[in-house]
Order: structure tokens, then C-alpha cells, then sequence
């Protein structure tokens, strides 16, 4: 079963402080630390590895080993779930993210690879699968859903985009279609002059929607910890440090 609050984005956060997102576990572990301990303060119930982009990196299996630790230090108990974005070898660097509850393949463009994939790796263990809702409408969402399920999928969902409208239309007609877990990731908006655009009040409007249609929500590019606290309905405690190691 999938956590009821996931956490939000990684990649935006890293880039803004000068750190590769894909290297960030072994070059920056302090900031990944203190960006898992604010999605952790803004109610999120699971944590993502910091990997979406790694699958690619010439050491990527410790890229990998070192994402599922700092994970697990910083949520202790709770779930963490190995991210893969469709770059690299994905069926490799998923066998390379031991000790994580389930894997999550993030928005992926092309549904018959992420179909495929998730046949080979569901054999192997839990797998929650979401797509980029760019690429298809409601009707096509619902149908990469059902071909999800079937291939072994335990959670699918939509995820980043360009803000609420895609992510949401493609959740709700997931919701739909399957009796597995539904999730949405939305992003905060295509980035303008560097910064992106939706509030977390915007945010938050969405998120309540989705909860309402039994949608588990959570965070893509730009979903920092206060925009997550405001989708997850929780008040920030004070904030700590970046880089806090």
C-alpha cells in the first residue's frame, strides 16, 4: 500500500542551491538530508529517493545505494520508495536500489516502455508507476492506467507537467479506471525567470480536490516544503537550516 502523503519535488530545490539533482547523493548529501527532513516536516508520510536522474551517471548503483540510505536515516520506519526516471539502464538501476518498500517510475513519456518495464520489474517487487500527462488526455490516461495494472503495477499516477490542470484531469480519470492506488505529483508551473508560478494556495485547492475523489497527492518540480504543507494541510514547524547535515 502507498503512503496517503507523498513528498515533494527534488531536482528544482538542488538545482537552485548549484547541485546536479542526478549526483546530489554523493555530492551533496547534507542537502539531500535537510530536503527530506522539510518534506517529512511538511507531512509527507514516505520519501523519495533523490535518484530520478541517476540512472544515466557512470556510478550509478552507488548513486543509488547512497540515495536508499540517506532515505532511510532521515524517515527512519516510514517508506521509502526508489525513484527512476526514464534515463540509463532502468531495469539495472532498479536492482541497484535495495532496501526500498517499492519502486517509482516518474513520469515517463512513453507508456509502452513504462508498460514494459513495469512487467519486468513487478515480478521483483512492488512497483508504482506514473505517467507525464503531456503526452495523453483523459481518455489515454485511464488506458495507460488499466495497461499499468495489468502488466503489475500496485499504485499508478501522473506526475510534473506543466502545473495542476494535466495532472489533476489525468488522475481523476485514472481514479476512475482501476481499484489500485491513485497518485498525483503535479509540478508548481513551468518556471518563469527562474521561478515557478503556482502558489501553494493553488496548490492546495488542487490537492483538495484529489483527496476528495480518493487521489493521494504529493510533489513534483518546484513543490517545496511550505507549497507540500499547504497540499498536505499541515503548519510548518520552524524551518531548519539548508544543507543542515
Amino acid at each position: 500500500m502507498i503512503a496517503t502523503r507523498l513528498d515533494g519535488g527534488a531536482g528544482a530545490h538542488l538545482l537552485a542551491q548549484g547541485i546536479a539533482p542526478s549526483r546530489a547523493a554523493l555530492d551533496a548529501p547534507g542537502a539531500v538530508r535537510a530536503l527530506h527532513r522539510s518534506h517529512l516536516d511538511a507531512g509527507a508520510r514516505a520519501l523519495t529517493t533523490v535518484s530520478f536522474s541517476a540512472g544515466s551517471e557512470h556510478d550509478a548503483a552507488r548513486i543509488a545505494a547512497a540515495s536508499v540510505a540517506l532515505a532511510r536515516e532521515v524517515g527512519g520506519d516510514l517508506p521509502v520508495y526508489g525513484s527512476i526516471g526514464p534515463v540509463g539502464d532502468a531495469p539495472r538501476f532498479a536492482r541497484a536500489l535495495r532496501g526500498c518498500e517499492a519502486l517509482l517510475l516518474e513520469t515517463f513519456l512513453d507508456i509502452d516502455a513504462l508498460v514494459a518495464l513495469v512487467t519486468e520489474l513487478s515480478s521483483e517487487g512492488i512497483v508504482f508507476a506514473s505517467v507525464c500527462p503531456l503526452t495523453c488526455d483523459a481518455i489515454g490516461a485511464a488506458r495507460a492506467a488499466e495497461r499499468l495494472v495489468d502488466a503489475g503495477a500496485s499504485a499508478v499516477g501522473a506526475g510534473c507537467g506543466d502545473g495542476i490542470a494535466a495532472v489533476e484531469t489525468a488522475a481523476l480519470a485514472m481514479r476512475a479506471a482501476v481499484d489500485v492506488p491513485v497518485f498525483a505529483r503535479p509540478s508548481a508551473g513551468v518556471p518563469r525567470d527562474g521561478v515557478h508560478p503556482l502558489s501553494a494556495e493553488d496548490l492546495a485547492v488542487s490537492a483538495a480536490r484529489l483527496r476528495a475523489a480518493g487521489v493521494i497527492v504529493g510533489g513534483c518540480c518546484g513543490v517545496d516544503a511550505a507549497r507540500l504543507a499547504a497540499m498536505h494541510g499541515v503548519t510548518m514547524p520552524a524551518v531548519r537550516m539548508q544543507g543542515d547535515a
